[in-house]
């Protein structure tokens, strides 16, 4: 480990097991840091002779130093007076001299970052080296040390040194934390203030204080400590959290959020906790089927995020209160003491494992509606639960898309719900799961064997990406895929889309003619400021009948908007009359694409109610 001797500022190589040192957490400049390679220009300048007890072992209470004394020896070290040295520098160094640190570790000049071998080894020993520091100064660069620390919007509250990636491990790992003002004087320590830290940062005051070890904090606990922490590179999101969850993985700058992907994968070899997979939106009303009879569900896959991992640490801002349980207790639960014990296996599939499985249909309300082709919808019953509902499993929506490989790829999906419940959002993909609807579907819950997709090709995922927050160029383009034209084909419609011409520059025709009736979808968009309005109108026509029939006459209008950053698909679906005795759903989707493309979904299928004289219903709620 390289460490700065405080009374001459040149570097020392040392264990850190074996000596004493302070350490140094801060936010970086946004001009930039001082360098290791520009710090060590300037020591060249300097000579100087390091005490051997301090490379060699920790030093004996004979030779230790006092803080007076190791000020005098600082004084007669020019260097100090370097005005290209760095101020934050001079002032860490000071701090800790001034309590009796010869010795400090700074990573912004103590890493050569140049050497990739050597910042590996620097990112998977962070957690330790803070860990092992008699004492960390926090240094909040945005607080003034007279401010009311305590107070609601106080400048402590909002500090940036509470919204950066690593700074998390750096207020965890250590013991003992001092907290700076912008002049580096005392404002309090980790201890003296933990109440407040707790409210901001929705940690623990028994993790900060280490009082329970991290270890007995879930999976999504953790992560959810991080959900809201920025750092400047996206695999740093992943890097900072190593130490929390004591993994060692290879630093691999460049791979972008495919770092934060791989850690997953480590903490599921190393870590017996399901909660990982519990992250988005927890249904927090009561699922009871009285009060379920007055709400629409409508199911929708996460067309940009299909593997069941999460895509980033802000999938788990809501997983605070999620705690594991360990399989004994799902067993007992589910009243299935043969289950397997979860284990995840490599293949060119994907990530082999077994997942206790209900059919969704047993859990949601009859009217649920599910997207065209989407497959089989399931409940995944995991090893972990609420801590807001204690004693209910959760259950996560998944659907199996049809295949022809034999493979049942878990893929994302979840549930909208209206009117949006009292408690919670209104697209909860995990469910409390009381016994009672355990002991009802007890029958039909059964391991299954799925597989956890790999992450998608590298480069089209981040360019799909950074599209999702650029606006239209220029006209919008809608097109319809091939597989969209055999699944239509299936159905028996042979479909035929134009485009936009001259007279009608915003304007979509698509034609779905079937046996006996033709349905006509026109499509007119308009972009006002970067929002995006779709205007469908539904129409059906009998070859060589004359128009009769409601839809015929008047149609169906559907209206999507969306903007930056664009929702991956837009759902609705109608209902329209094709004979006097006969209804057809049509279920419709926007599906964003590409910057200015979006593929229509579509799929036309029996309505389950006879037509008794009055027109059914649309089924979605911006329908008109």
């Amino acid at each position: 480990m390289r460490l700065l001797d405080t009374t001459n500022c040149q570097f020392v190589e040392a264990d850190p097991r074996n000596v004493d040192y302070a350490i140094l957490s801060h936010t970086w400049d946004r001009g930039g840091e001082q360098t290791f390679q520009e710090l060590r220009r300037i020591q060249e300048g300097y000579a100087s002779k390091i005490d051997g007890s301090i490379v060699s072992g920790r030093s004996t209470a004979d030779g230790d130093y006092s803080p007076t004394q190791l000020e005098v020896i600082a004084r007669v070290h020019t260097i100090w007076k370097n005005p290209n040295l760095s101020a934050k520098i001079r002032d860490a160094c000071a701090t800790a001299r001034k309590e009796g640190f010869r010795l400090i570790w700074i990573d912004s000049c103590c890493i050569d970052k140049t050497s990739s071998s050597e910042l590996s080894e620097a990112i998977n020993s962070m957690y330790a080296w803070y860990a092992g520091a008699q004492v960390c100064y926090a240094y909040l660069v945005d607080v003034a040390v007279q401010d009311d620390h305590r107070a609601e919007s106080s400048r402590f509250r909002e500090s940036v040194w509470f919204t950066r990636g690593w700074t998390l491990q750096e207020l965890l790992a250590p013991f003992e934390v001092t907290i700076l003002s912008q002049d580096w004087r005392v404002i309090g320590s980790k201890r003296g203030l933990v109440d407040v830290i707790e409210q901001i940062t929705g940690i623990s005051s028994e993790a900060l204080l280490h009082e329970t070890p991290l270890g007995e904090f879930s999976v999504a606990q953790r992560l959810s400590w991080a959900s809201h922490r920025r750092t400047t590179r996206a695999e740093d999101r992943a890097y900072s959290l190593l130490g929390i969850f004591d993994i060692n993985i290879p630093t691999l700058y460049g791979e972008g959020e495919r770092a934060f992907r791989r850690l997953q994968e480590a903490i599921m070899q190393r870590i017996p906790d399901q909660s990982l997979l519990a992250w988005g939106s927890i249904y927090e009303d009561s699922p009871s089927e009285e009060d379920w009879r007055h709400l629409e569900f409508a199911c929708l896959e996460n067309q940009l995020d299909r593997s069941i991992l999460a895509p980033s640490p802000i999938g788990f801002a809501e997983a605070g209160s999620v705690s594991a349980v360990s399989h004994k207790v799902v067993c007992d639960f589910l009243r299935q003491s043969d289950l397997p014990v979860p284990e995840y296996t490599s293949t060119p599939h994907g990530i082999r494992t077994q997942l206790p499985m209900m059919p969704l249909s047993l859990f949601l309300p009859p009217n649920v509606t599910y997207p065209p082709g989407s497959g089989e919808w399931y409940l995944a019953i995991l090893g972990c639960e609420s801590t807001t509902r204690p004693g209910n499993l959760l259950g996560s929506v998944y659907h199996v898309p049809l295949s022809d490989s034999g493979v049942d790829v878990l893929c994302c999906g979840m549930a909208h719900i209206s009117p949006a419940p009292e408690l919670g959002g209104d697209w909860p993909n995990l469910f409390p799961l009381p016994p009672a609807t355990i002991e009802k579907c007890h029958e039909l819950i059964k391991p299954m064997v799925v597989y956890i997709t790999h992450p998608d090709h590298a480069l089209a995922d981040w360019a799909l990406q950074a599209a999702l927050q650029r606006p239209p160029r220029g006209t919008i383009h809608l097109i319809l895929t091939q597989k969209t034209r055999r699944a239509l084909r299936a159905r028996g419609y042979a479909a035929k889309l134009r485009g936009p011409d001259g007279d009608h520059p915003t304007t979509h025709w698509l034609r779905l003619a079937g046996d006996d009736h033709v349905v006509a979808i026109e499509y007119r968009h308009s972009l006002k400021q970067e929002e995006l309005l779709i205007d469908g109108h539904v129409t059906v026509s009998r070859p060589g009948v004359p128009p009769s029939l409601p839809d015929e006459v008047f149609g169906k209008r559907v209206v999507w908007s969306d903007g930056p950053p664009w929702t991956s698909l837009l759902s609705q679906q109608v209902n329209v009359l094709v004979s006097e005795v006969r209804a057809r759903t049509v279920k419709l989707g926007l599906n964003f694409v590409w910057q200015s493309y979006f593929a229509m979904e579509v799929d036309i299928l029996d309505y389950d109610h006879m037509y008794t004289g009055t027109a059914p219903a649309g089924g979605a709620q911006d329908v008109i």
